[in-house]
């Protein structure tokens, strides 16, 4: 029985090469939120985040290197998760703030008090 071979690649996510990952590309996805790019403390916040975005891809291609060419774990690594940790942390505060104004936007345009604050 001849069976046909299988391109196993389908079943893995494709990954970008750090250097091919702009900065920008997180701050245009995240901007792109509505209420989010009105805000002058949230688009700060959003460009800090793509900063140690930054940081932290190239960070684990340091580590990486490490892990392959070292037989212990590099001390690196204790760094790199709670600086990945930090970062979760700012990225869920970033959303959960665009979330509450998103709705208070909603709930004032359910009382009917939006279109008083447009005019």
């Amino acid at each position: 029985m001849e069976t046909e071979p299988h391109d196993h690649d389908d079943d893995f996510p494709q990954y970008r090469e750090r250097l091919e990952i702009m900065q920008h590309e997180l701050v245009d996805a995240l901007r792109s939120l509505r209420l989010l790019d009105d805000d002058p403390y949230l688009r700060m916040q959003v460009f800090s985040l793509s900063i140690v975005d930054q940081f932290i891809m190239e960070l684990e291609e340091q580590v990486l290197a490490k892990l392959f060419h070292e037989e212990r774990t590099p001390m690196e690594t204790m760094f790199l998760s709670a600086q990945s940790q930090m970062w979760i942390f700012a990225a869920y505060e970033i959303l959960r703030t665009w979330r509450q104004r998103a709705r208070e936007v909603l709930k004032l345009d359910k009382s009917g008090g939006l279109r008083p604050k447009f005019a």
